[in-house]
């Protein structure tokens, strides 16, 4: 009802990535699918990116101007994005 949303049963995981991001899209919020283990915090203009993962992770396709780190961060790797006004 309205903007509620009911789900009943057990999705497997594919099928609730797939509703989420639908969901996500239709309240128009921009959704980054980031690799396993990454994390991301803002603070103003600035995106800093934690990779926690296993492997290294690639953020090439992650909007807005590197000021730190590399296009692919190594296992404990920090990166810093300036994203547009």
């Amino acid at each position: 009802k309205g903007k509620a949303h009911y789900l009943a049963g057990t999705p497997d995981a594919a099928f609730l990535a797939r509703l989420l991001e639908r969901l996500t899209r239709e309240a128009g919020l921009v959704l980054d699918l980031l690799p396993q283990g990454l994390r991301s915090r803002r603070r103003g203009p600035y995106r800093f990116l934690f990779n926690y993962g296993p492997a290294p992770a690639n953020i090439s396709t992650l909007a807005g101007e590197r000021v730190l780190g590399e296009t692919v961060l190594g296992v404990g790797g920090v990166a810093v994005l300036r994203e547009a006004a």
